[in-house]
């Protein structure tokens, strides 16, 4: 089974050594990752099992692994890990001599494409990074059980006031009242009218008046007889 969909890798390789005369020999190395992994998109497992790598007498040592950094790897309980690393043995043979290499551990970058392990200085790794799911433990200094509303701070000062906003529109005339309002004032005397047309002449009889001696009735007002 080939390495999951959507890992990505680098090709690390070693040269076969030679004798200072020239004569190729062969090389052998183990590879053993640091830590057991999921790759959570497919669910396949990568187990600590380690590799070993035999080539031919003279021909170069080739390996694809996966880069050390790269997200996507969790732990057996589900946490995202990266910065695992790789401890590589190496061995040197030749005309039935064998020469063994100390261990070294290294790591692999994500976007590096080419690893030399003869350039790879011999020495431990770093730690895998860890991250496991993250839990709230308080709030603004508060823990155990937290109301959400006890979350709330103290009001603070009024601000200014803002403009003054447009008027409103007209609103609905009112209904006609049913109670007179009080008199008013007396206006000013307006001008005389035009005078009134001439009368007409009297043509009845004519009435001769004259007085006698008045009379008094006992209410004392004073009559005239006319004839």
């Amino acid at each position: 089974m080939a390495i999951p969909a959507g890992v990505t890798t680098a090709t690390v390789h070693h040269d076969a050594p030679v004798s200072f005369s020239g004569v190729p020999g062969r090389v052998m190395a183990r590879f053993t990752p640091s830590a057991s992994l999921v790759w959570e998109e497919t669910g396949t497992p990568l187990a600590t099992f380690f590799d070993a790598v035999s080539p031919e007498n003279g021909a170069p040592l080739v390996i694809e692994l996966p880069h050390t950094d790269q997200e996507g790897f969790v732990d057996g309980s589900g946490n995202t890990m990266t910065n695992w690393h790789y401890s590589v043995k190496i061995w040197y043979f030749k005309d039935g001599q064998s020469k063994g290499l100390p261990s070294r551990d290294f790591q692999i970058a994500s976007g590096q494409t080419d690893v030399d392990l003869a350039l790879i200085p011999y020495g431990v790794a770093v730690d895998p990074t860890v991250a496991p799911m993250a839990y709230v433990t308080s709030i603004n200094g508060q823990t155990g059980d937290i109301e959400i509303d006890t979350l709330q701070g103290e009001p603070g000062p009024a601000g200014p006031a803002g403009p003054a906003g447009p008027a409103g529109a007209d609103g609905a005339d009112g209904a006609d009242s049913t109670v007179p309002g009080p008199t008013g004032p007396a206006g000013p005397a307006g001008p005389a009218g035009p005078a009134g047309a001439d009368g007409v002449d009297y043509t009845g009889p004519t009435i001769t008046v004259s007085a006698t001696e008045p009379v008094s009735p006992a209410n004392g007002d004073l009559w005239f007889d006319i004839s």
